[in-house]
């Protein structure tokens, strides 16, 4: 479950990682990671969360 519509998927990190991709859910409310199938689905009690846990929170070029 995710706060936003715009979310950031790198697979874990280390070595079963992938790239790190920015994923925007559009009019939909949730949406799959093209490498690794993850899918964030949209909360319908969206709460605060740290930019650790959540690297979308950052914009791409701060990666």
């Amino acid at each position: 479950m995710v706060s936003t519509k715009r979310v950031a998927c790198d697979g874990g990190g280390g070595a079963l990682g992938h790239p790190l991709v920015y994923m925007d859910m559009g009019e939909d409310d949730f949406i799959e990671c093209s490498y690794c199938d993850r899918r964030f689905v949209l909360s319908d009690h969206p709460r605060p969360e740290s930019e650790y846990l959540d690297p979308a929170a950052r914009p791409p070029e701060a990666h």
